[in-house]
């Protein structure tokens, strides 16, 4: 998906010590800065979930719109950046649920 979007990686990009912080999200150290990516909660755990409203209002209607928010932030910059993932429901999804009802 980031290819179609014209997204185009570092080759020189070093990512060490990378964790999953279970819940949250993940962190690694990317060329010597540590770095954080996840959910509110894990922002706000590490004290770095100061943004601006109109930001946290982004992220409010993405989550009403049953997407899913995440931040990217670097320690000592705070949040760089706030994205949102949503899957859209399949054509054949409701023809699907109706023969799992009928299984039961």
């Amino acid at each position: 998906a980031a290819k179609d979007e014209g997204v185009v990686l570092s080759e020189n990009v070093s990512a060490l010590q990378h964790t999953i912080l279970k819940g949250e999200g993940v962190t690694a150290t990317v060329d010597d800065e540590r770095v954080y990516v996840g959910n509110a909660r894990l922002f706000r755990r590490i004290g770095m979930y100061d943004i601006p409203k109109q930001y946290t209002d982004w992220a409010a209607e993405w989550s009403d719109e049953g997407g899913t928010v995440g931040y990217i932030g670097i320690e000592g910059a705070g949040i760089i950046g706030i994205y949102c993932v949503k899957d859209t429901i399949r054509e054949e999804a409701p023809s699907v649920v109706s023969i799992l009802h009928q299984s039961d």
